[in-house]
């Protein structure tokens, strides 16, 4: 019989590694600014969460000697370390984005800034100091 411990350190391993798996489809899509598969994957993501949220809660919930089996029970410790595992490539895949996000920002910004200068090229000012665009 498989504890429940276990039982839900399996269904978070199997949830960090879907949150995996859209991460890096959603890395892939921040690159080529697919603004609606962004979209999609942030919904899959917020259900996600939910779900990891309501297995935490479970997992904490847990009675003493059922978290005290999960360090006994075979095969706990190869899930823990997948689960710390998998902790620390969705961290990084996160920091990995997040400069991402910030350099399509900063290319936003730049391109944003040269679209003004040119609509306001031609622009000159007046004997009141007012500008006067063409």
């Amino acid at each position: 019989m498989v504890s429940l411990g276990k039982q839900i350190l399996e269904q978070e391993v199997e949830q960090l590694e879907h949150l995996h798996r859209l991460m890096q489809e959603e890395r892939e899509c921040l690159a080529r600014m697919d603004r609606e598969t962004l979209l999609r994957l942030t919904r899959e993501k917020e259900a996600l969460a939910i779900r990891m949220r309501r297995l935490r809660t479970e997992r904490e919930g847990l009675l003493d000697e059922d978290k005290a089996s999960l360090s006994t029970t075979a095969g706990t410790s190869g899930l823990l370390r997948t689960r710390n595992r998998l902790i620390q490539e969705l961290r990084d895949l996160g920091r990995t984005q997040k400069e991402i996000m910030e350099t399509q920002k900063e290319q936003v910004g730049h391109l944003l800034a040269f679209l003004q200068n040119l609509r306001y090229q031609s622009a000159t000012y007046d004997r009141m100091g007012h500008l006067s665009r063409r």
